[in-house]
């Protein structure tokens, strides 16, 4: 294998959305998937607090 894939993200960040998968990309973005979503609820930041900011808004769209 020549590249190195996708990483795990920090497990605070992924602790603090239950129900999300979480990893780093290896463009250095975070991306995290919606659990048992169908197609995948996709958020993709380039930083944590990015992440943090978009997953919430998805989160408020999804309840109101």
């Amino acid at each position: 294998m020549t590249g190195q894939g996708p990483q795990p993200a920090d497990p605070d960040l992924a602790a603090r959305f239950p129900g999300w998968d979480i990893e780093r990309g290896t463009d250095g973005r975070l991306r995290a998937w919606l659990i048992g979503t169908d197609p995948p609820l996709t958020a993709i930041a380039g930083d944590e607090a990015g992440l943090r900011a978009r997953i919430r808004e998805m989160a408020l769209g999804t309840l109101l």
